[in-house]
């Protein structure tokens, strides 16, 4: 059976600009999430071909991170291109800004062997469903990777603990490092 789980990532968020590469007690976010995702699965960062990416293309390269490039606003895009060229039983997608993501909840989502939602961690299934995303979704969905479209029509699983949290802000930041480092 074939699965990717794939990390959606840029370097140019609006609220904390190049948060991908700021260190969490001696990694850089986007290694955290990588390690973090780590499973039976092939695992892949999806980043955009805007030269400001390029540091981040860099990194993956030097570190031996698989990745690819695509559009910036059409994030969804670049998922259904994985999809329809690698033809995954499942394809699993995770943000780039979540350092707290869980391996067993990507293998419940594999497991479900279904369309599935996770509430604020991931959405994931067959290549057939994320073409079907990408046709049938609305711009809103585009930029959010099929967010919307995954809530609405997948199977939904609640995995996540109530303080669960990604990194958007320079104060998330601070208490990603607090939680992971214990200072």
């Amino acid at each position: 059976m074939k699965v990717i789980c794939a990390i959606q990532a840029r370097m140019n968020s609006s609220r904390l600009p190049g948060k991908l590469l700021m260190d969490i007690c001696g990694k850089p976010m986007i290694q955290r999430v990588w390690d973090a995702c780590e499973g039976p699965w092939k695992r892949l960062v999806l980043t955009t071909i805007k030269q400001e990416d390029d540091v981040l293309a860099d990194f993956l390269l030097a570190h031996g991170m698989d990745y690819r490039r695509g559009s910036e606003p059409d994030v969804l895009s670049r998922y259904a291109q994985v999809a329809m060229l690698d033809k995954p039983h499942c394809l699993v997608r995770v943000c780039g800004d979540a350092p707290f993501i869980q391996a067993a909840w990507i293998e419940a989502a594999v497991k479900a062997n279904a369309m599935v939602f996770v509430p604020q961690a991931l959405h994931a299934g067959s290549w057939i469903g994320w073409d079907e995303a990408n046709r049938y979704s609305q711009p809103y969905d585009w930029e959010h990777a099929g967010y919307h479209w995954f809530e609405e029509h997948s199977q939904i699983l609640n995995l996540v603990p109530p303080d669960y949290m990604t990194v958007n802000t320079p104060e998330d930041l601070d208490e990603a490092r607090r939680r992971i480092c214990g200072k």
